[in-house]
């Protein structure tokens, strides 16, 4: 089994020849008028949902957590039997569902390994100055974390608008505005080597009142991952295991349904 495959969005092409070759005693008994590409693209199609169903459970395991929204990463374009041949079929990862979520934003670097991508609120914090370029955010032990152990969308929110650096696109009454800029002392940054903090951690911090202030994100300059979703071994170790035995299936399948001529038409 080969596989081919490009940095970017993951998907994997698969090349079915040796394959195929193995089973050509069976090829050859079925007649002509589609039998053969329907059986091809049945067996392709069954190996490639239950390779998205191994890739999840490879999730379950293999994150920490992952979320419902993770989860439904794994897409299936299926194949397609045509009088010209099988068109093409992709096991694949989603690209966005909602307005600067990508999910091969993040799950790029569990696959391939290395830096992750600069995050929507870290934009946001860039572009208002307030996160140095290279620089990503962590959160610290303070944080209150979701179930999934993500900080809370509402908390990034109230963040960003206490540090002056929603996007204006952003939906805001007058009322909550006000409300907002009262707070806006709520919030600071201390950048890297920040002479005014010397020797502070650089991060995003909060005032606690009269008890003073703590960090809620650490700013790092390396956020390196190391690859641990083994998408493509998935993929390919399924077609190995079981395609063989589901195009057998499937040409079982079109040689005992083959209709019987029409007698009328003798």
């Amino acid at each position: 089994m080969l596989r081919n495959y490009t940095p970017g969005m993951p998907q994997i092409t698969l090349n079915l020849q040796s394959d195929l070759d193995k089973l050509a005693g069976r090829l050859a008994e079925l007649s002509t008028g589609g039998k053969l590409n329907r059986a091809i693209a049945q067996a392709v199609n069954n190996v490639m949902f239950d390779s998205r169903r191994e890739l999840r459970e490879a999730m379950e395991s293999q994150f920490n957590r992952p979320t419902p929204y993770t989860l439904r990463a794994n897409l299936v374009k299926p194949v397609q039997a045509t009088a010209l041949g099988i068109t093409e079929g992709e096991v694949y990862i989603a690209g966005a569902e909602s307005p600067g979520i990508r999910h091969e934003n993040f799950l790029s670097p569990e696959i391939y390994g290395g830096g992750r991508k600069v995050k929507r609120y870290e934009r946001a914090l860039q572009a208002k100055g307030l996160l140095p370029r290279g620089y990503y955010t962590v959160p610290s032990k303070y944080m209150k974390l979701d179930v999934y152990g993500n900080v809370g969308a509402s908390f990034i929110v109230k963040m960003l608008s206490a540090l002056g650096a929603l996007s204006p696109r952003t939906n805001r009454t007058e009322r909550s505005a006000r409300k907002l800029g009262k707070r806006r002392q709520d919030f600071f940054v201390i950048m890297p080597n920040d002479p005014n903090f010397p020797g502070r951690q650089p991060g995003i911090y909060r005032r606690k009142g009269d008890r003073g202030y703590e960090i809620v994100f650490i700013y790092v300059s390396d956020v390196n991952y190391k690859p641990r979703f083994k998408f493509y071994e998935t993929i390919e170790a399924q077609f190995d295991a079981r395609f063989a035995r589901q195009l057998d299936r499937a040409i079982t399948f079109e040689l005992n349904n083959r209709r019987a001529p029409d007698a009328s038409r003798s």
